[in-house]
């Protein structure tokens, strides 16, 4: 058999491999819009995956989101205030709120249910995270796997002088220890890194809170937010598969039946 179809094969499959490798989105603060105040937005951010691909929304004591110092505007907003050690300053969604004890508010980042093996590499930061009059903490970070119960623990890097990591697994606190200015020099030392690694996930909690007794204003951002969506399998890969074994038997097929007809005689007349 000619090498031909062989090499359409090989290119199917290496076509298929090309196709469904996972790629990189990101959710770019600096891209899109939240209306001031509102307390859940979807975005658009994947060209690839028709329609919204990721939900933020806050829930539990929403009534205490109070507006910005620096710019007056209600949040949750998109704005530079928290800067997080960028550079050059990227836009963050800024969470400035009124705590009392045990008021917790609690964001909730879902991502499309079109994603049907989930999203993997999940990555972002929280700004901010500091002791002042308040005591910033940040506590049940979690994803859930795509079976929707599955708990799964983050891993949390990149902690700042300002923040202390405690605890192990699905127990593990974010605690101001420190100051960290909103912006200039050590506005990075109230940062931490949340990743979910290979693991498929569908959605992520944290609760944020202050520790202190009695009333005080608290403000973190969360940073820019990148993700990558699990491949699915191809039906092509399918096709392409089966394309390549099949001219591999009839290779074989062929090359089994020259071999017998060289070892075989022809009868005498």
């Amino acid at each position: 058999m000619s090498s031909f179809p062989r090499r359409i094969c090989v290119f199917l499959i290496c076509s298929v491999v090309l196709t469904t490798s996972a790629r990189a989105v990101i959710l770019d603060w600096n891209s899109v819009a939240w209306s001031p105040g509102s307390i859940s937005n979807s975005f658009d951010v994947d060209p690839s995956n028709p329609g919204n691909d990721i939900t933020v929304t806050f829930s539990g004591d929403t009534g205490r989101f109070a507006t910005d110092p620096t710019t007056g505007i209600q949040t949750p907003a998109i704005d530079s205030t928290m800067e997080g050690g960028t550079s050059p300053v990227q836009k963050s969604l800024d969470l400035s709120m009124g705590l009392t004890t045990n008021k917790v508010i609690t964001i909730t980042i879902s991502f499309s249910p079109q994603y049907l093996q989930g999203v993997n590499n999940v990555s972002f930061s929280i700004f901010g995270i500091n002791k002042g009059v308040a005591i910033d903490t940040i506590t049940n970070i979690l994803a859930l796997g795509t079976d929707g119960t599955t708990q799964i623990a983050p891993t949390i890097t990149n902690v700042g002088p300002a923040v202390q990591l405690s605890g192990t697994g699905l127990g593990q606190t974010l605690t101001g220890i420190g100051d960290s200015p909103h912006g200039g020099p050590g506005s990075g030392d109230g940062n931490a890194t949340i990743s979910f690694g290979n693991t498929p996930i569908q959605s992520i909690t944290f609760s944020f809170q202050d520790g202190t007794t009695g009333f005080a204003n608290s403000q973190i951002a969360i940073s820019n937010l990148t993700f990558s969506p699990v491949p699915e399998i191809n039906p092509a890969a399918v096709s392409a598969v089966s394309c390549l074994l099949a001219v591999g038997l009839t290779v074989l097929v062929n090359r089994r039946a020259k071999g017998t007809a060289k070892t075989s005689k022809p009868e005498n007349s």
